[in-house]
């Protein structure tokens, strides 16, 4: 007998494809940008960020906005993961599962800010 993929875990997949997707193509193109030196080209980055953004540890270096965005991927990959693997089955969440979700939803958030 075959099982059946739920429509629910379908569009889960498809969703969590796309957002480590973007993530991904965004730290792609970070880890090939070059700070921004006099007489620079187009393509840099000005890593010690201006405007809003300074003073954001992510934003320091090069480095810490690999980190802080693989951070993040990492996290987003493991949760919908786990929550698409789950969908559909009918099954009751504990309280540990229900905790383990949303402090990985809140990390992921506060990743945001750092």
């Amino acid at each position: 007998m075959r099982k059946r993929l739920a429509p629910v875990r379908i569009v889960g997949a498809l969703l969590l494809l796309a957002i480590a997707g973007l993530l991904s193509l965004d730290l792609i193109q970070a880890l090939g940008g070059q700070a921004c030196a006099p007489g620079a080209g187009p393509d840099c980055y000005p890593w010690g960020a201006e405007g809003p953004a300074a003073g954001r540890w992510s934003y320091a270096s090069k480095t810490n906005y690999l980190l802080r965005g693989g951070a993040q991927l990492v996290l987003l990959i493991a949760a919908g993961t786990w929550l698409i693997l789950r969908a559909g089955t009918g099954r009751r969440w504990s309280g540990p599962a229900r905790g383990a979700v949303l402090l990985a939803a809140a990390a992921f958030i506060s990743l945001f800010f750092l």
